[in-house]
Parts: C-alpha cells; sequence; structure tokens
C-alpha cells in the first residue's frame, strides 16, 4: 500500500527454466554432423580408437543416459555415461571407472525483474586408464579437453528454444564462461567443468501500478 493506492509487481516466471537442461542434451542427441557423433562416441567407448566406431543411434545414445527410472537391482550409474544432475556416486573411484558427461543449472543472476542470466555447467569426468583418444587427425589427445571442445563447437551461439538469446560461450551480463580443471579425486579420476550462459527473459511481464 502507498499513498492510498496499491503497488502490484509481477517478476519473471522460470518455470520454463526447468526444461532447458532437456533441450541441451536433445540438441546434442539429434545433431547429425560429426563432431557431434563423435562426441557421443567418445563417452560412451573407452577405447583410444573410440572415433573409429560406428556412430550410434538416437536410441544408443538414450540408452547411455542415466535417469531413476533406469535403475535395478543389477543396474547402477557405472551402466551410464550422461546424467543431467551434479553428484557423482561415491563408487567411482578405480580407474575403470566411466567417462562422464554432467550437465546441470548452475546458477541464476538476476539483472531485472524480468531478465535473468541462467548459467549452465558441463562436467566432464574421466579416468586415468581412458584419458587420451585418437582426434580426428589421429593425433593422441585428452579425452576431457577433446570433449570440452565438441561441446562449444556444438553448443555455441545455439538456441535451445528457452529464452531470449543464444547459450553461449562467452561473458554474459557480468558471467565469465571458462573451462577449468577443477575435478579430481587424488587417485584415478579427474576432469573439467565448461561453463556457459543465456539470457533469460519473460517479456510477458512488467511493473504495474494500480492505485
Amino acid at each position: 500500500m502507498e499513498n492510498g493506492g496499491t503497488v502490484s509487481q509481477k517478476y519473471a516466471s522460470f518455470m520454463k527454466m526447468t526444461e532447458i537442461p532437456n533441450n541441451i542434451l536433445e540438441k546434442l542427441a539429434t545433431n547429425q554432423s560429426q563432431y557431434a557423433e563423435n562426441l557421443w562416441k567418445v563417452l560412451k567407448y573407452a577405447d583410444m580408437d573410440a572415433l573409429s566406431k560406428t556412430n550410434l543411434t538416437f536410441d544408443e545414445k538414450m540408452e547411455i543416459v542415466w535417469s531413476p527410472d533406469k535403475m535395478t537391482s543389477v543396474t547402477t550409474q557405472d551402466d551410464f555415461n550422461v546424467f543431467l544432475k551434479p553428484l557423482m556416486a561415491s563408487a567411482l573411484n578405480s580407474d575403470t571407472s566411466q567417462t562422464q558427461l554432467r550437465l546441470y543449472h548452475y546458477d541464476t543472476i538476476a539483472q531485472t525483474q524480468i531478465k535473468s542470466t541462467l548459467v549452465y555447467d558441463f562436467a566432464i569426468t574421466t579416468n586415468e586408464s581412458s584419458c587420451m583418444v585418437y582426434n580426428e587427425n589421429n593425433i593422441k589427445v585428452d579425452r576431457v579437453d577433446l570433449i570440452v571442445a565438441y561441446l562449444v563447437e556444438l553448443l555455441n551461439m545455439t538456441d535451445v528454444g528457452i529464452g531470449v538469446n543464444f547459450l553461449r560461450f562467452d561473458r554474459l551480463d557480468g558471467v565469465r564462461c571458462h573451462a577449468t580443471q577443477n575435478i579430481n579425486n587424488s587417485k584415478s579420476l579427474y576432469g573439467q567443468t565448461l561453463t556457459m550462459a543465456l539470457l533469460y527473459m519473460d517479456t510477458s511481464l512488467g511493473g504495474v501500478c494500480n492505485g
């Protein structure tokens, strides 16, 4: 209540934001470029010659994506390579653990009542025994570096269908996107976190003064 009237302030809804990780995953799974196909192969196959394998079908890609309803008495998180969650199973502490990609919403930074910057992390881990892989030029490279390069190549300036701006690897309203080697269990696993961001705006809302 102000001066005998009421001030009604409307703010952006973030309901659609919850669908962005799934949209990003779908972009990666349906992209038919060779970089996209190679990304899935280096995630699934631990061999140094992973890129020489046959491209995965869409169903095969979805088979290595974890979800709670896929878990059984004999199926564990060790059977999957892609996760839409940040936490890692504590059992992943041997040099035979698989390469993993974890995609999740990391931060929301409000700019105005209708505009925010959404930040997404891609955590990539690999194990000591399969940390190297041959790239397209048959050169031995770090598997995590190659996955980061694929993700930036495939997702930078990509429209994920939600928001008013593209997912990007850049500076965006104070967010500094980066790829940092910051995952290590001091035994057998290591990895990097790739940070990307997009601008989210609900243009149907605004401030309204009644009274």
